[in-house]
């Protein structure tokens, strides 16, 4: 009767396809108006949504909104979404506009704006709103950004770190230089760059909010010369990378995801039989069969958006859910029903247009 082991379980069921299942166990749980269970009735009206099933989501989400009245911003945007599947365009603005009372987000400002598109209208006046220029919807429509050219603090020498590099101890003169820049790791930023420890610097940067350093050109040489063999974006790739490991080459998911871009050996081995676990610590070969990977995800789904939601949630997935025909990629971004690959996906296209505008040639 535990309500994180019943939560635990159920979600369990459904990972494992008794989707009916689910619907009925949930269903109890809901007509007692258990209040321990509102991820579980939001999964319910997401996937009742997702069989096509859209007037008993929204039933479920008007429930609900009498039974969680503070869950409301939450309620509404999956409200809006329902509407806006269904083509019944002035519910959605009605619940976008009802949203934005609560919260100005980009987010409701962007849907406002599309809604206007979808119905022949001009949409800039919402579009104009968009405030968060780091953000996906400001990034996915305006594709422009004020260059974050602060200048970064006196660089300084580290003579331990120096001496260590002058005998070739690369290793050792890492650990010197994480150990020496505790705390300060801004005024060595050339050392951290030099020695491709571009997870310090990522973190450096978040800590002094440096739009260049939250987003170095991590192993861009690499990236270009292996994506040039296949004409890819080598900025899509570097996204991946930066979203995947945050460029840590050593790092192990607990899914078993190995290096850089995050390959489990079935995926690595399509394109390397005689791949070992340990070949993919190799920055160079993890990207070469990664982007091996995403050149046959991209020309499976023409779109990068579905080439990196398949890179996450594998192609099977993206191939049903595109299935159900929607409007366009925006709208299919929003409803993918997995949260992990949904969120993933903007997170990948927003790294992808910031590296493209930081570092695109003219």
């Amino acid at each position: 009767k535990n309500p994180e082991y019943v939560e635990l379980y159920l979600l369990s069921q459904l990972r494992l396809g008794d989707r009916e299942g689910f619907i009925n166990q949930v269903n109890i749980l809901l007509k007692d108006k258990n209040r321990d269970y509102f991820n579980l009735y939001l999964t319910l009206s997401q996937v009742l949504k997702n069989k096509g099933n859209y007037l008993e989501a929204l039933n479920i989400l008007q429930t609900l909104n009498e039974l969680f009245p503070e869950k409301t911003e939450t309620l509404y945007w999956n409200e809006a979404l329902i509407f806006i599947r269904l083509g019944d365009f002035s519910k959605a603005e009605k619940r976008l506009t009802e949203l934005i009372r609560l919260n100005q987000t980009d987010r409701y400002y962007y849907w406002l704006g599309k809604l206007a598109e979808y119905q022949n209208k001009d949409g800039e006046r919402f579009f104009k709103l968009l405030r968060d220029e780091e953000g996906y919807y400001y990034l996915r429509k305006k594709r422009q950004i004020k260059r974050n050219d602060r200048k970064i603090v006196n660089q300084k020498s580290l003579k331990r770190v120096d001496i260590l590099l002058n005998l070739r101890l690369t290793e050792e003169a890492k650990e010197e230089l994480i150990f020496s820049a505790r705390g300060n790791g801004e005024i060595y930023i050339d050392y951290f760059q030099r020695l491709g420890l571009f997870y310090n610097v990522l973190k450096i940067g978040e800590r002094i909010n440096n739009l260049f350093l939250k987003y170095p050109p991590a192993y861009l040489n690499i990236i270009e010369e292996k994506s040039a063999t296949k004409n890819i974006d080598p900025f899509l790739c570097i996204a991946i990378a930066r979203e995947e490991s945050h460029f840590r080459k050593d790092i192990v998911s607990p899914a078993k995801a190995y290096g850089l871009m995050q390959l489990i050996i079935p995926t690595a081995r399509r394109y390397d039989e005689k791949i070992k676990v340990s070949d993919l610590f190799n920055e160079s070969k993890n990207i070469e069969l990664a982007i091996k990977y995403l050149d046959f995800l991209l020309r499976k789904f023409s779109l990068p958006e579905l080439a990196v939601a398949a890179y996450n949630a594998g192609e099977h997935n993206v191939i049903k859910w595109t299935e159900v025909g929607y409007k366009d990629i925006d709208e299919f971004i929003e409803n993918i029903p997995f949260t992990e690959t949904r969120n993933y996906v903007k997170k990948v296209m927003r790294s992808y247009y910031i590296y493209k505008l930081l570092y695109e040639k003219s």
